[in-house]
């Protein structure tokens, strides 16, 4: 068979070089195995390609680089994208082959969570947001839970409706967590829990951390306002600029008396402010004064503009400092008596070499007063303290999810086995390949007779019933137990709060609310909105910002764990049941099918892993869980892993 391997868009004298790889089915939660992963070694005699790097005087990098590959079989194109040098002899390099998906996986297992772009969910920390974002069910939202470690107390107690401000935390649904994460690795994914039930449209992440961070990225101060039509101007007549070209939720708008659209900032910063503005006086010479104003400051520049129709471009720069001990604003004022003057459409006001004051600030959780402030919330710092590849994994564990890389189509597919035997109707027919004779059955030794699904529990909490279960299997040749899914998040428990409803705690604070304690546990929770109606006491919920309160009757955001009547997060109450069915019918009477099979280059380049494999030898469908030693340059049969469907 004629085969090509391109190393760094070179073609490679394969010569008699041979090689075998594997593609394997990732165990549930499990990236170790790397679904539909595609790695092998090949050893190739072609020294001249690789600069003759047994040389060692020779300054070539190729041993310290991700080289870029791709092998093709009769034109037939493997999926190989990846190779690094492993071992350099007189007469041979010997590679390691990779498919595309080890580097996806490489980059879930590397990157933070908390290193993904969540920009877009940024905010200001204020009870108008809190209120505002309550009804929310994509992005941020602002659920009620106790965050005390000793409720009730001053944080929330059972005798009345108020939600104290301070003591209120942002969460961030799954899927956008998921939408964002993907496309920080540049790939699109596909989920087939999306559209069942409500996961993952309601599910979130609650903020568990030990720091709440501002959001100190300078650059989100900066923009180019901009004016949209011809202003006439009048003595100390705050310019307001109508247009801004950059997100208007990194400022704030303020109507105070001269400052009508003062822009004020959130953080304290220091900066440039440049005005270039076209002025144009149709009356008498007169001497203006543009200022730009920090608070009660004034600096500025005195312009003599001509009478006439004459039209002047103005540009003036201030340095300022918003030192913290004033109204961080700033403003453009005009200071005449003339009432022929005006600002001409197009004129503009930047600002821009924006830099934080005091960075050390972002190193600390916020104070947890939030009265009269605008922190600019960091998204990022929501996020538990774990890596991609963890929360993934952990997402796939909750909800008894497989997942392969697509390189067809650059996608992540998430998938379990009710979506394998839902594609039932689009099958490989694979019973032409069967050769008959050297097939094997087995069980898997990796069940027990009782198989556990485990959360964690905060310390100091207790794990309410129906959060772990388990899946058992009637064969006695099984060990007694095996932990078949542990996860990282934690179990949160619901207390009587507000007037009798049950309302999560997650510990933030001490039992008095004075010190900031923080948590690193993170959870799942599904967020739900109520009614005022929804329950026996009809009593308004009060927002609270000290004096400042907001009475609120609809769209109450309380989330829950476990919950009678309601599809919860709980393994024995509801996980097992909705998403881990189809594995317990496999599993219980399990039949895992050892065959050889005579696979083609054509049937590994279109593998589609959550489509199963019919034989009618057996008149049985399965679902692939490995293929084993294939080799694009022989005839002979491929050994592959087939469990039974049921």
């Amino acid at each position: 068979m004629a085969s090509e391997l391109y190393i760094e868009d070179k073609l490679i004298n394969l010569s008699d070089a041979d090689f075998e790889f594997n593609i394997a089915v990732s165990k549930i939660g499990e990236l170790d195995s790397r679904a539909g992963y595609r790695s092998t070694s090949i050893e190739i005699n072609d020294i001249a390609s690789f600069n003759y790097l047994m040389d060692l005087n020779n300054q070539s990098d190729l041993m310290y680089k991700k080289l870029k590959a791709r092998y093709y079989s009769n034109g037939i194109d493997l999926m190989i994208r990846f190779a690094s040098i492993e071992e350099v002899g007189k007469k041979y390099v010997k590679l390691r082959l990779y498919g595309g998906n080890s580097d996806v996986y490489d980059l879930m297992k590397s990157k933070q969570l908390r290193d993904v772009s969540f920009d877009e969910l940024d905010h200001f920390w204020n009870i108008t947001n809190i209120v505002g974002y309550r009804a929310n069910t994509t992005g941020v939202t602002y659920p009620i839970i106790d965050r005390s470690i000793d409720s009730p107390n001053t944080i929330m107690s059972n005798a009345n409706r108020e939600v104290i401000c301070k003591y209120t935390y942002p969460a961030v649904y799954v899927s956008d967590i998921l939408r964002l994460i993907f496309e920080d690795l540049g790939v699109d994914y596909e989920n087939p829990i999306s559209q069942k039930d409500f996961y993952p449209s309601l599910l979130c992440v609650p903020f568990s951390s030990k720091q709440f961070l501002r959001n100190r990225k300078t650059e989100r101060y900066e923009g180019v306002f901009e004016k949209t039509a011809n202003q006439a101007i009048g003595v100390l007549t705050a310019i307001k600029f109508e247009q801004v070209n950059n997100p208007t939720k990194y400022f704030t708008v303020a109507s105070n008396t001269n400052r009508d659209g003062a822009f004020i900032f959130a953080n304290t910063l220091n900066g440039r402010f440049k005005a270039s503005l076209q002025v144009q006086n149709t009356g008498a010479s007169a001497v203006v004064n543009f200022l730009i104003t920090t608070s009660n400051s004034s600096n500025g520049i005195s312009q003599i503009i001509p009478n006439g129709t004459t039209t002047i471009n103005l540009d003036y720069t201030l340095d300022a400092d918003f030192d913290g001990t004033a109204t961080p604003f700033v403003s453009l004022v005009c200071s005449t008596s003339s009432v022929t003057m005006s600002i001409l459409s197009g004129s503009t006001f930047e600002i821009s070499e924006t830099e934080a004051l005091n960075d050390n600030v972002s190193d600390i959780a916020f104070d947890v007063t939030i009265e009269n402030t605008l922190e600019f919330v960091s998204a990022s710092s929501i996020m538990p303290d774990m890596t991609v590849a963890e929360f993934i994994l952990n997402y796939c564990k909750t909800f008894g999810l497989f997942l392969y890389f697509d390189e067809l189509k650059n996608k992540v597919v998430f998938f379990n086995l009710s979506t394998v035997t839902d594609n039932i109707g689009k099958c490989y027919d694979w019973s032409s390949k069967y050769a008959m004779g050297d097939e094997v059955l087995t069980t898997s030794n990796d069940l027990a007779q009782r198989n556990t699904f485990i959360y964690e529990v905060a310390d100091g909490e207790i794990k309410p019933v129906g959060a772990d279960g388990s899946i058992n299997i009637n064969n006695k040749s099984l060990v007694a137990e095996n932990e078949m899914v542990a996860l990282d998040f934690v179990a949160t428990s619901s207390f009587k709060r507000l007037i009798d409803i049950d309302v999560l705690r997650a510990n933030l604070f001490d039992k008095d609310g004075t010190e900031y304690i923080g948590e690193d546990n993170p959870r799942f929770v599904i967020n739900k909105l109520y009614n005022s109606a929804d329950f026996v006491d009809t009593s308004d919920f009060v927002y609270r910002d000290g004096l400042v309160t907001s009475n609120q009757t609809t769209n109450i955001p309380i989330p829950y764990f476990i919950k009678s009547g309601e599809t919860s997060l709980g393994f024995n109450n509801n996980l097992i049941s909705l998403f881990y069915n189809e594995i317990e019918v496999v599993y219980t009477k399990i039949k895992i099918l050892s065959c050889l099979l005579r696979l083609n280059a054509s049937d590994i380049n279109q593998l589609d892993l959550t489509k199963p494999v019919y034989i009618e030898y057996f008149n049985s469908y399965f679902y692939i869980s490995q293929i084993s030693s294939y080799n694009p340059n022989s005839n002979k049969s491929t050994s592959v892993e087939l469990v039974k469907l049921y």
